[in-house]
């Protein structure tokens, strides 16, 4: 076998299929110390499969948008390989050029990860612990046998590491789109050019520029639209630039997924309603055709006891609102009811119509601020008439909130919970994420500087989660 130039990877906590239940993987942003191994390494974070080359048969996302730059840029297949951070050393010779790492919350920075090391009495998170596992292995191995590749970390977490370059032993830190860049400066490195530490991805403009990947995705994840048109102030401006993968790209993954047996195709977005949109108008014909399009795939690998189907990560409520026979029609095209729901991921992040102007403005629109407290139950009543049980994510500690503004939140929540609607309420402590509009002008949100009134935000939206928890 002849041995790979560039070998991709990530962390156990990545570099896993969370038991074909992606929701497990917020078990990794517990702290470590709380997890049993056995329940961490046997169903949180079981291994993939690999082939007899070490070549890991579905891998995160990431990696293999990664892996499908490279090919596209000329690499052959031999010189690129996607493996799991246990076949390393199978992989990795004198030979190796680059290790790229992909990262998603490598320090436990991030707000699932933040909130609940805060809430469940501090220590480093299984996401961390992992990482640094992988990083130590990957340093060791370099030194011990005396190899010279180069580590090249890149993802959405990777502005968690901006200082720690040292530390880890990273050779250059990668933030931004992969797509035109990444290719160039793994180029570089195989031909010993000097590279700076810190790279910063160009924008990928047209979609057409986005290669399709070779290698299954973990969780049937397929990408179809990049960004949002709604401006808040906790993301990365990068994200106001909108794409729409054409649906001939979606296809080819989608077959590429199920040919490797996945369960579902999980159609990842910002917010599935808008594919195709102009601005926030709902394209209902684009929708549905996505939506048609990838379940008739799915359906022409249904066996028995293997029925695949197409489910999504996230929508919002404004778009769930503007478009109410939309969300009835792909219930109906994807078979969802009460044995298989769709539990959607919504941004709630608060319920006072002051912070929705100061931080989130344009979340409710086509409506306003002032309607936004009813709109998220008008929402979640659409939803559940269609089987869409969500998880409404809300923010605690925006700065300059007071207690009428907490207040506002926790009526919401009463709301929805004294309406008995399958809403879970998750509240995140506010994190200035790495890009965003509010990065570098204010620290995490701490939960010891935390009001009455904000603890009590958190504490109601986990009585209902409970509630809700129970009866599903």
């Amino acid at each position: 076998m002849t041995m790979p130039e560039i070998v991709l990877t990530a962390d156990r906590a990545l570099f896993t299929d969370f038991s074909d239940m992606s929701f497990l993987g917020f078990g990794l942003c517990l702290p470590y110390r709380l997890v049993p191994k056995i329940i961490q390494y046997n169903f949180l974070s079981p291994r993939v499969p690999v082939n007899r080359e070490h070549r890991a048969k579905i891998a995160p996302y990431g990696l293999g948008k990664l892996e499908a730059a490279l090919l596209r840029s000329g690499f052959s297949r031999e010189s690129v390989i996607i493996t799991p951070p246990e076949h390393l050393e199978y992989v990795i010779d004198k030979e190796t050029k680059a290790v790229g790492v992909h990262v998603v919350d490598p320090l436990g920075m991030a707000p699932v990860s933040w909130t609940l090391r805060s809430i469940f009495g501090g220590g480093i998170t299984c996401t961390e612990y992992e990482f640094r596992s992988l990083m130590r292995r990957l340093n060791e191995l370099r030194k011990k046998n005396k190899y010279s590749y180069k580590i090249i970390v890149g993802g959405p977490g990777a502005w968690q590491l901006r200082n720690k370059l040292y530390e880890f032993g990273i050779d250059v830190l990668y933030e931004g789109e992969g797509e035109k860049t990444a290719p160039k400066v793994f180029l570089d490195v195989i031909n010993g050019r000097k590279i700076p530490r810190r790279v910063l991805g160009e924008d990928v403009d047209n979609p057409s520029e986005i290669p399709t990947i070779k290698t299954a995705s973990r969780n049937g994840i397929v990408q179809v639209m990049r960004g949002c048109p709604r401006r808040c102030q906790f993301c990365s401006p990068s994200m106001f630039k909108i794409k729409y993968v054409p649906i001939d790209n979606v296809i080819e993954e989608t077959r590429l997924n199920l040919k490797a047996g996945a369960k579902h195709i999980d159609l990842v977005s910002e917010d599935i309603l808008l594919y195709g949109a102009r601005g926030i108008d709902v394209n209902e014909e684009k929708v549905l055709k996505l939506f048609s399009e990838v379940q008739k795939e799915c359906e022409r690998f249904w066996e028995k006891d293997h029925r695949p189907r197409a489910v999504f990560s996230h929508t919002s409520v404004a778009t769930v609102l503007s478009a109410k026979n939309v969300v009835r029609r792909i219930t109906e095209i994807c078979g969802y009811d009460s044995s298989r729901p769709i539990f959607p991921q919504i941004g709630f992040e608060s319920g006072s119509p002051d912070i929705v102007r100061k931080y989130f403005i344009g979340k409710p629109r086509p409506w306003s601020a002032e309607d936004w407290p009813r709109m998220l139950v008008d929402a979640a009543y659409v939803m559940n008439e269609n089987f869409w049980y969500p998880c409404y994510t809300y923010i605690v500690g925006f700065p300059g909130e007071l207690d009428k503004d907490y207040k506002a939140t926790i009526k919401v929540i009463d709301e929805i919970h004294d309406a008995k609607l399958y809403v879970w309420t998750f509240p995140l402590l506010l994190v200035p994420m790495g890009g965003s509009l509010l990065d570098g002008k204010l620290d995490h949100t701490k939960l010891d500087e935390l009001s009455e009134s904000a603890l009590e935000t958190i504490i109601v939206g986990w009585k209902h989660r409970r509630w809700v928890s129970k009866r599903l």
